[in-house]
């Protein structure tokens, strides 16, 4: 009997052991430090030997339409090749979405589809100058702005706001990789008219500045494509 009281309490005290042991490993999972694994995760910044353009060019593909609005835009393939600067880079995605939403209103206006060779080269040129920030900014640089960082663009002196945004990882708030909320503030302080776009990538290292990769989710023009469309249309009817 005495053999046996002993044997349950081993069992006991083993059960016990390891309960303590995985209620310890929870708790330290769930307080991880600053000096903690993720919250020293960094975006590794990738370096292109070449300019903005060029590193457009490279990627295979994936800015294929941008490059064609580039090329639309007076003066922009130069801008990109020999201004320093942070460039925002718009997969063709951003494109087809514009497109779908001109298009969806020509259909009910019993209007022939648009592609973006038929697209007004001034319109164009308006919404394609604010991906292109006058000032070379990592995302480590705007870190501190907690309302976001308003830079002029490149051309026209319209103002992008550009707001630092560290994704989670595994359970662990802002342990993730690095983002740029990039914002088309519309001319306004009233944040509720404001439209914005998230980074898939960010500092990437060019000649001649830096090149964030933008959502595939945005549309391009941040909703004002169409907008303009129709009042350059109403504009030119009135004429």
């Amino acid at each position: 009997m005495m053999r046996y009281n002993k044997i349950l309490n081993n069992r006991t005290f083993l059960i016990q052991l390891v309960l303590f042991v995985g209620v310890f490993t929870i708790i330290l999972s769930c307080n991880k430090t600053h000096e903690g694994e993720f919250y020293n995760y960094e975006n590794k910044n990738s370096t292109y030997d070449g300019n903005i353009n060029d590193y457009l060019e490279s990627r295979n593909g994936l800015y294929d339409s941008l490059l064609f609005i580039i090329d639309r835009c007076p003066g922009m393939e130069d801008s990109l090749k020999t201004e320093d600067g942070t460039f925002f880079a718009v997969p063709n995605k951003c494109f087809d979405i514009a497109l779908e939403n001109v298009n969806e209103y020509r259909k009910k206006q019993n209007l022939s589809f648009y592609s973006l060779k038929d697209l007004d080269s001034s319109i164009l040129d308006t919404l394609m100058s604010r991906y292109f920030i006058k000032s070379v900014l990592t995302a480590d640089s705007i870190k501190f702005f907690t309302n976001g960082l308003l830079q002029p663009t490149i051309k026209y002196g319209y103002k992008m706001n550009l707001k630092y945004n560290r994704q989670d990882a595994s359970g662990y708030v802002g342990g993730g990789p690095q983002q740029i909320i990039f914002t088309d503030p519309k001319d306004t302080t009233f944040d509720i008219f404001w439209v914005s776009t998230y980074t898939t990538s960010v500092n990437i290292m060019v000649k001649n500045g830096i090149v964030n990769e933008v959502s595939t989710g945005h549309e391009f023009g941040f909703g004002e494509l169409l907008s303009k469309l129709i009042a350059d249309k109403k504009r030119k009817d009135n004429q």
